[in-house]
């Protein structure tokens, strides 16, 4: 027997929201009411990784070895030549240097700088040449190197990295955060999954 004034609920879930029907059935009028109500329960979208890896207020992006000491020297020599800041930083070993290599289709355990200008990347020589071709006289001459071929540029380019660790051993990443170098790093969070680079 209902008794007069019951109430039933009827919940249904689904995946983007919780919709809820509740009807109160009134036994002296034999009539009933419903009312529904939904609640979203989808979660907010996530942030795309690759909107960590676009910079606002630079044109173009190193990244690099953050455990070098070669790359380490390289990141504070392109920043006392790049007085208006058009470069920025990023360890390879972070957050934000995997979103680029990934928007960028490169494989992670690369063994080599990335330069990244106007949506295009370039490794390896190419793309130590094309950073210079962003600082100041006279090293934006170094550019007209690119006319050689690169797997001969890139070929030296190898030999080199596959020893600098043993030349020049390896440092910790941002030893030297200046108030300078603070605005040209990009925000960035250190990954633990790079035996690449960390090892």
């Amino acid at each position: 027997v209902m008794e007069r004034g019951c109430v039933v609920d009827r919940v249904v879930t689904s995946q983007a929201c919780t919709t809820t029907t509740t009807t109160v059935i009134d036994l002296d009028t034999d009539t009933c009411a419903s009312i529904t109500t939904a609640t979203s329960t989808a979660l907010p979208p996530l942030a795309d990784a690759t909107e960590q890896a676009q910079p606002s207020a630079h044109e173009a992006v190193i990244l690099f070895d953050g455990a070098c000491a070669v790359c380490d020297a390289l990141v504070h020599f392109v920043a006392d030549r790049d007085p208006t800041a058009r470069i920025a930083f990023a360890p390879l070993q972070s957050d934000v240097g995997r979103a680029y290599l990934e928007q960028h289709t490169i494989p992670h355990n690369l063994d080599s700088m990335v330069f990244i200008h106007k949506e295009k990347a370039y490794t390896h020589s190419t793309g130590v040449l094309r950073m210079t071709q962003m600082l100041m006289w006279p090293w934006y001459w170094l550019g007209i190197l690119l006319f050689i071929p690169a797997l001969l540029r890139d070929f030296g380019y190898k030999c080199f990295a596959a020893v600098r660790y043993t030349l020049f051993g390896k440092v910790e990443m941002c030893r030297r955060v200046t108030p300078d170098m603070k605005r040209r790093m990009l925000p960035w969070r250190a990954l633990d999954d790079d035996p690449q680079h960390l090892s």
